[in-house]
């Protein structure tokens, strides 16, 4: 009972809707067959009319709960089969017997229900047709000569056809839901590769922080306070050096390699700025370069700024690392050629481009001089490879002015 009251499932329904365009069908034929007998019995006719409009009306009532997606249980569809076969055997007693070909409507019957409800319900329905069908054709069905072997051989043929009927609907259900159950196993397996491959790319992405970390912590420990101590360092013998009598140009030397400590030191702490945040959008990008300007006035102990003029946009992570990275090598620049004391850097938001730009007081070489360098060359390749521009030229005040611009686009373009 509780198999009867079980809502039907989705593929239920689909084959329920099926029988009910071939019920249709089915009445229509037992209808035309009704009101054309032959030699049969008015109170038999009757009958079967009586069954035929109460099998239509249950086929529209489950018609129109289909159509408007009622629930529907396992217990109607079966009920209104069981209507189907009295139906049908009502139609072939009430008119020729067992002459009468309106038992060919019993093969629909039993293969949809073979095909909708395979199981037990399935062989209950059919061997209930079956043996009904037989009992009566052998007792009640008039023109049924038991003595006579070609009747025996029909009825052998028309039993052996509902079997196989029936086994054919079976076997088509068996290799439908093989079919399904090859599809789900397939879908698993894509979906259990997938699970491992991403977890595979969380064990990578876990080993790169872990390694990203390491970096970190041994070039803030080890790397970048090493060479902090050697600025010191060679800053305090510069001084003593350049005091001393009889130095002989020492003063000079260490005061060059006390510019090239700072410098190293500056580069380090720079590369800790990309182990820390890597630039992937117009937030990150700004924050980075505003700390490396911190981090360039910290260790060298020039005056600087950073400035932001616009409407802020995202940044393509290419484009966020080409602005970082020429920050980068114009500030070094600054260092290690300008003289200068002061620097300006300014990141300028246009409707459709960034524009880095920095600007210096010093008195560095002459622009020609400035573009034979390999940092400048690398510059300008970094604006050709994502279709910007790139110059560099002196400010009227004497200093030297860089400009990188570089096209927006959205993340992900």
């Amino acid at each position: 009972m509780h198999q009867l009251r079980a809502p039907l499932t989705f593929e239920q329904r689909r084959g329920v809707e099926v029988l009910v365009r071939a019920r249709w069908a089915m009445i229509a034929v037992l209808g035309a067959v009704l009101f054309f007998p032959v030699n049969s019995n008015v109170f038999m006719i009757a009958v079967v009319a009586s069954a035929i409009v109460v099998v239509a009306a249950a086929n529209g009532l489950l018609h129109w709960r289909l159509r408007h997606h009622q629930p529907l249980s396992v217990a109607g569809p079966l009920v209104l089969g069981v209507l189907d076969a009295v139906a049908i055997t009502g139609a072939i007693a009430a008119i020729d017997g067992f002459d009468n070909t309106a038992y060919v409507l019993y093969f629909p019957a039993l293969m949809s229900f073979s095909a909708i409800f395979p199981g037990r319900i399935s062989l209950t329905y059919s061997g209930g047709i079956i043996a009904t069908y037989t009992l009566l054709s052998v007792t009640i069905y008039r023109r049924f000569d038991r003595t006579t072997a070609d009747d025996w051989h029909d009825l052998g043929l028309r039993v052996s056809s509902m079997v196989v009927t029936v086994v054919l609907g079976y076997l088509l259900v068996r290799v439908e839901r093989l079919r399904r159950m090859r599809a789900v196993d397939a879908e698993r397996d894509r979906q259990q590769q997938l699970f491992a491959l991403e977890e595979r790319t969380r064990e990578l992405q876990r080993d790169a922080e872990l390694e990203r970390t390491y970096l970190m912590r041994e070039i803030h420990d080890g790397v970048s306070q090493g060479l902090y101590m050697i600025s010191l360092g060679l800053e305090g013998v510069a001084e003593q050096a350049e005091g001393a009598p009889n130095s002989s140009g020492l003063g000079p030397r260490l005061r060059a390699l006390h510019q090239v400590s700072k410098q190293t030191l500056l580069d380090a702490r720079g590369l800790l700025l990309e182990l820390n945040q890597e630039p992937t959008g117009e937030l990150a990008a700004t924050d980075l370069m505003e700390r490396q300007v911190e981090e360039f006035r910290a260790v060298t102990g020039l005056s600087a700024t950073f400035a932001v003029q616009g409407e802020s946009r995202l940044i393509r992570t290419a484009a966020a690392t080409s602005l970082h990275r020429v920050l980068q090598e114009s500030l070094a620049n600054v260092y290690r050629h300008s003289g200068a004391h002061h620097v300006e850097v300014t990141l300028v938001f246009g409707s459709g481009s960034a524009t880095l730009c920095v600007t210096d007081d010093g008195s560095g070489p002459a622009t020609g001089v400035y573009r034979q360098g390999h940092g400048l060359r690398s510059m300008s390749e970094r604006a050709a490879s994502c279709g910007g521009n790139f110059d560099i030229s002196r400010t009227r005040v004497g200093g030297t002015g860089l400009t990188f611009t570089v096209p927006l686009k959205g993340i992900g373009e």
